[in-house]
């Protein structure tokens, strides 16, 4: 794509795409896994349980990451769509709007692990790989298919998902099933707590039947932001864990939607975890 047909694009999204908050400064509270969730000003969250872990959830901020505000916890996750309609830009253009979101990271959100997927409108990044992503997004842990450890809380993480939209990054019948065998590989070696998908991809936490994750993180239906418990009916059936959709765009692409929070008991000092 040329840069003449990159700034035709941008004239359309401007107009597709909400720059305003519904309210900045404001979360979807989780203070345990048990809670009702409930919303709140971020800087009216009463200090973090002792022995958890502060967990900050967003997904689909589709280049509108400014609009969130700064963050702070002990995990920040980003459940995918970093970008938007981005089958379509140039390389460059989108390595450099990468580079953009990798910048809010280091500025905006202060927490010792910054944990990151795609999405499937991040074309860019299936187009780079993992490792090349991973040095464009420096200030997180870049998951593609991978976990990562933090204290005793085992991340994998995958950009998997399926839909209708021309976006289509990491939606092959191959990648899911590299995805399967990649996650029951993870988890016969020990168990997965957090499972962080861009789509709802029930079949996954499937895999993980007989130690389902203790949360399961996605985002991709910007219509269903929220919370489920565990038992709690997801699409009428009972959930095997914690659920947390934390798209900030809504249903019409306005970044209306609020970062969930969530404090995950530790059985370990979380000061010892993450220093």
């Amino acid at each position: 794509m040329s840069t003449l047909s990159d700034a035709l694009l941008d004239i359309f999204l401007w107009f597709r795409v909400g720059r305003t908050s519904k309210e900045i400064g404001m979360c979807l509270y989780l203070p345990h896994l048990e809670a009702v969730p409930r919303c709140m000003r971020r800087s009216d969250l009463p200090p973090k349980p002792d022995h958890s872990v502060r967990t900050i959830i967003v997904s689909d901020t589709h280049e509108q990451h400014q609009c969130i505000g700064d963050l702070a916890g002990d995990v920040f996750i980003h459940a995918g769509d970093i970008l938007m309609t981005n089958s379509l830009y140039s390389v460059n253009t989108s390595i450099e709007r990468l580079r953009n979101f990798n910048a809010w990271l280091s500025e905006s959100v202060h927490c010792p692990y910054k944990i990151v997927i795609a999405g499937n409108h991040d074309k860019i990044i299936e187009h780079l790989g993992p490792e090349k992503a991973q040095a464009v997004l420096s200030e997180a842990i870049y998951l593609e298919n991978s976990s990562v450890e933090v204290g005793s809380l085992l991340i994998y993480g995958t950009p998997m998902s399926s839909g209708r939209s021309h976006n289509k990054a990491f939606q092959s019948e191959e990648f899911a099933q590299q995805t399967v065998q990649s996650l029951q590989a993870t988890s016969a070696q020990r168990p997965v707590h957090i499972l962080v998908t861009h789509g709802p991809c029930p079949e996954l936490v499937s895999v993980l039947n007989d130690v389902p994750p203790v949360l399961h993180v996605w985002g991709h239906l910007h219509g269903y932001h929220g919370v489920w418990r565990k038992s709690d009916k997801l699409w009428g059936r009972k959930s095997k864990c914690v659920n947390a959709n934390g798209s900030i765009m809504n249903r019409s692409y306005d970044p209306h939607n609020f970062p969930v929070v969530v404090d995950i008991p530790h059985e370990t000092n979380p000061a010892a975890i993450l220093h």
